[in-house]
């Protein structure tokens, strides 16, 4: 069973508006969840009324209903603008902890997804061996979603065949690379499926450009836990961010890269919930790294000022659309949660432990 108080932080509003509607219209107000017990009242004194009325709270799933109740059918049809009143305004707070609740989940999502990048990047920057990297990059996913086995096959700089394993034969990699739910499947996209032997298996294509370089897969054995869909989303935003730079790797040589193209890939994320500073971040990065040249500053001290305008406003994510895309003036309480969002870009940033001078810029802002 549900109830609208499993959905609402602080029930003070729900209180005050039954005991407004039972102290001012004389209404016997209950408050039922959603198998019709009664979680919530207040009766008049001189029993239950005879005329009632049921009001379901507008919710996606069923949460129950007030029922308000009068001694008379007039006397609950002059109270209902007023129970309509209070029942819009419960709504409303509904939807705005529901997308606080999304948003604070989004938040913690993002962070780990960033903790988990980041660390990639820490461990690749400076590896002038591409087998090696996609070693890496591919022993960390395993890591990250507790894979049995995974294996990596793509093409080199010069059209090479590069395959890298996690706990696989090359056998193994080839019978995996011919199973039956590979093969029957459309592999534009990562998916789950089960294998023959009814193995898990997660499979993500690494693409160039508008074709496919290679595929990761990831495997877990018979009797274990199946691949779950936030595991699916997961490997499916790595691999939107990992691929570009793959390609840039083979074709250029350049592992600098992936640190930068999942700085510009998370810019370009926050900037599109904004429609009115539609790439202001990466404004931001150009003008710093203009300026930085003329002060004469090292090559160094520039991707550093590069980064920080990429992802100084990456605490937008914590605010809501409604708000960074609402038409009118804004009310004093969202202009000034407008003005937190360099706070949430601190602590999404917290866990990443980029270097100290980087996070000292972000400080400034908040300052």
């Amino acid at each position: 069973m549900a109830s609208i108080q499993d959905y609402l932080f602080d029930t003070a509003f729900l209180n005050q508006s039954l005991d407004y509607l039972a102290e001012t219209l004389d209404l016997a107000i209950t408050v039922l969840d959603s198998e019709g017990a009664a979680i919530a009242s207040r009766r008049s004194e001189g029993g239950d009324p005879p005329v009632s009325r049921a009001y379901p709270f507008r919710f996606p799933s069923d949460i129950g209903a007030i029922v308000c109740a009068a001694a008379t059918q007039d006397l609950l049809a002059r109270a209902e603008p007023h129970i309509l009143y209070c029942l819009a305004s419960l709504n409303s707070q509904l939807l705005r902890e529901t997308e606080l609740q999304e948003t604070t989940e989004e938040m913690l999502q993002l962070s780990s997804q960033l903790n988990f990048l980041f660390k990639v990047a820490k461990k690749i920057i400076g590896i002038d061996d591409l087998k090696k990297c996609y070693q890496i990059i591919l022993d960390e996913i395993s890591q990250t979603i507790k894979a049995d086995q995974g294996f990596i096959h793509t093409k080199g700089r010069w059209e090479e065949e590069i395959r890298v394993t996690h706990r696989m034969t090359d056998h193994e990699v080839d019978s995996t690379r011919n199973s039956i739910c590979l093969q029957r499947t459309a592999t534009g996209s990562t998916i789950i499926c089960t294998r023959e032997d009814g193995a898990s298996l997660l499979y993500s294509p690494i693409k160039e450009k508008d074709s496919q370089s290679g595929q990761m897969v990831f495997i877990r054995a018979l009797g274990h836990r199946p691949f779950s869909a936030s595991e699916k989303q997961l490997v499916a935003i790595i691999e939107n961010i990992i691929s570009p730079t793959f390609e840039t790797l083979r074709l250029y040589d350049s592992l600098q890269d992936l640190y930068l193209n999942t700085v510009k890939a998370l810019a370009a994320a926050i900037d599109a919930k904004d429609e009115y500073t539609h790439g202001h971040s990466f404004r931001v990065a150009k003008y710093a790294m203009a300026i930085g040249g003329e002060l004469g500053i090292n090559n160094q001290q520039l991707t550093d000022l590069e980064i920080a305008g990429y992802m100084h406003d990456l605490g937008k994510i914590g605010i809501s659309e409604l708000i960074l895309c609402k038409p009118g003036k804004l009310t004093h309480e969202e202009f000034c949660l407008v003005q937190k969002h360099p706070v949430f870009t601190d602590k999404i940033l917290q866990p990443i432990k980029l270097p100290a001078h980087i996070l000292g810029l972000f400080k400034q802002k908040v300052l």
